[in-house]
Parts: C-alpha cells; structure tokens; sequence
C-alpha cells in the first residue's frame, strides 16, 4: 500500500513540473512571439481602436540613478538626463574631474565624488562599476533606479573596434574569436584596463568579477538581484521603446525625453557581423547573452502591458518630435570635433547660425565632457558662489 501510495505522490509532482514547465516555456514563446509581432507590424498600419487609458494621475519624480553601461546608447540617456536635471534646476552627483567616476576595477563610493553642501543630490548618470550601496549612500531613498543593454553580438564589435582591441591583442575581431583565452593573463580571461571589458562586459559593469563571471549560479543570481534593483532596464536597440516607459515610470512629458545620437560611430567603422562571428561572440560573452536574454523578455512583458498601439502611437510622437529638434537645431552632421579614440571617427553636430543662442539647440548637442564641466561649475557657483566661467 505505502508503494503504490509512493508511486502516485510521484507521478503527481512529475505531472506538475511538466505542467510548470510547459507553462513557462508558453509563456516565453508568447513574448517572443509579442516582440516579432512588434518588429514586423507595418508602422503605417491603421491602429486598432482598443481602449486606452487616459493619462493617469501621478506625481513627477525628479531623482533619478541611471547606470551608465559602456557602448549600449548610454551617453545619449545621459544627455537626455542632464538636459532634464539642468532644466529643472536639479542636483547631480559628479566626478572630482573629467566625466567618470571610475570604468575600470573600483565600484561606486563617496570617495570618489566631488563634494557639495548638504549632500541632496536627484541624479546619478556617470560613468563608474555599478554598486548598490554606493547608489543607495549617494541618492534619496525615493529614487528610481534604471540602466540600459544591448545586445551581446554588436556590444562586442562596438568594444572592439572603440577600444582598439585589434591594437592590444594584435588580431582582427574574427581571429580573437578563434581562441579569445590566449589573449588574457595566464589561467584567466581577466584584463587590465579598458580590457576588463573583453568580456561580458556587462557583468563586469555590474559588479561581477573574472571568477565569479565563470560560475553560472554567481550570473543568475546577479541577473535576479539586478531585476529586483533596478526598475527599468532600457533596451538599446528599442531604445525610443524604452524612452517612453522610462517617461510612463517618472511621470514625464515626451518633450523630456526627446534625443539626438551622441557619441555614435561613423557608419563606416561599424563592422557588419557574419553569422559565425556573431555566434562566437555569444559563446564567449555566454553571461552577457543570459543576462540580456533574461531582461530582453521582461522589455516585452512591460510594452506589452503599456500597450502595442499606444507604444507604437507614442514612439512616432517622440521620433516626429526629434524631427523638428533636427530642423530647428542642425545644420549638419560633422566627424571627430569631440574627443574620440584615436582611428575611431565620431559624429557630432554642427548646431544652425539661427540656433546658437538657442538653450535647447545648444544642449541636446553638447558633448559630455563640456555638458559635466558645465554642470560641475554650474553647481560650484550655486554652492560656493563661484562664477560661473564657461558659456554654453
């Protein structure tokens, strides 16, 4: 009798874990199905006349700490948010010097902060390694926590080519694939310098280091911690997507959220990827692809919740409102008047003769280097009474 009771308890709990699993797998084939529906939709179709809810009532939030990831679009969000904290006359946590806090081995501290009374800072958006408790010491306890991915294939061209790694390692991307682990230090694929960024740079980034990137239970756990931390992770290659549920989470208007490109590469230093290589790439960054994987479908999940129509009735808005930003603002795209790696041209933007003493013009064009002096001075001279040297 206690067999057969056995037997039955048994095939009860196989039959549930077929069911869970049957309804997870569901589950992810409808978001991946939701996100090539998305993609593929004619932009021109006729909406479908579904209920909407009308703007809901909420209350602006002005503190903000954006993460800021290498090569996912992030200075772009940065000046976004710079434009918006200067505008409304907001408090940002800065470097003692230059525009980063740190991009190689040290997390975030106050140490590496320069200092200003009373400490009531509203946005974080520098470079530096992701650190919890450095975010939580520095920032109101209200603020929304938010950063940005991209996916592993063109993030790993984009690090090669920016950071010169055919210079460093001596090889084209195509031949580093081959056998990436005989290019770092002996017994580890760790790197000094910028080339701690060789791989999963993103783990990196977010805290994790050589040994703990290797084990598979550590990356899980990270991608779990990093979804109960942050309250958006933006998509870079859905990035005016993203922008509109980063508006929908703080309460924002769409003119808050309007952007031009900064820092991207000259198209003809974006090396088009075959098939084999882009595959080798998601090998050797196998915790970046988890990782972007993880948080690619809870994208998905939250558009689909906003809303396919309303998503894509909203995106044309701010893409028709960046058209007029251009008219009003451009007079042309230019190469390498930024600061740049050296063989890498860089585009900026030649702002219109009727446009120079145009505030909005002149910030949504501004690099981040002379955008954080700015910044810095501008809040020297709130805090200490210095004057304010540089014009925009």
């Amino acid at each position: 009798m206690s067999h057969i009771f056995l037997k039955h308890v048994l095939l009860i709990l196989m039959t549930g874990a077929m069911v869970g699993v049957f309804l997870l797998f569901r589950e992810h084939a409808g978001i991946r199905q939701f996100e090539r529906n998305y993609k593929t939709e004619e932009s021109g179709r006729e909406h479908s006349k579904e209920s909407r809810p009308s703007r809901r009532e909420c209350t602006r939030k002005n503190n903000i700490g954006f993460f800021k990831m290498h090569k996912c679009g992030s200075s772009t969000m940065q000046n976004i948010l710079m434009r918006y904290g200067d505008r409304h006359n907001l408090n940002f946590v800065l470097p003692w010097r230059s525009n980063v806090f740190s991009q190689t081995h040290l997390r975030l501290s106050r140490d590496l902060v320069k200092s200003f009374p009373g400490h009531d800072y509203n946005i974080l958006c520098h470079h530096t390694r992701y650190s919890k408790e450095g975010f939580d010491s520095l920032l109101p306890a209200d603020s929304t926590y938010v950063t940005i991915i991209r996916d592993p294939t063109t993030l790993f061209e984009s690090l090669y080519t920016y950071f010169r790694y055919d210079e460093r390692f001596g090889v084209p991307l195509e031949t580093f694939l081959e056998n990436p682990q005989q290019y770092g230090r002996s017994n580890s694929y760790g790197y000094e310098g910028t080339g701690c960024y060789a791989k999963d740079s993103m783990l990196f980034e977010l805290g994790l280091d050589d040994i703990e990137k290797a084990d598979p239970k550590v990356i899980e756990e990270m991608i779990h911690r990093t979804a109960s931390e942050f309250e958006l992770v933006m998509i870079m290659e859905y990035f005016s997507e993203s922008l509109i549920l980063l508006k929908e989470l703080m309460c924002w208007d769409i003119e808050d959220v309007s952007y031009f490109v900064v820092n991207g590469r000259a198209t003809s230093f974006i090396n088009k990827l075959s098939d084999e290589t882009a595959e080798r790439i998601r090998k050797w960054n196998d915790g970046n692809t988890k990782l972007y994987r993880f948080f690619n479908e809870t994208f998905w999940r939250k558009v689909k919740k906003f809303g396919e129509d309303r998503m894509r009735e909203e995106v044309a808005k701010l893409e028709e409102l960046n058209k007029r930003m251009a008219d009003r603002c451009v007079q042309t795209e230019i190469l390498n008047a930024v600061w740049h790696p050296d063989g890498v041209d860089i585009k900026s933007y030649k702002v219109k003769d009727s446009a120079r003493n145009d505030r909005d013009c002149q910030l949504i064009t501004k690099e981040e280097l002379a955008f954080t002096n700015y910044l810095r001075k501008k809040q020297l001279e709130k805090y200490f009474g210095l004057k304010l040297m540089d014009e925009l």
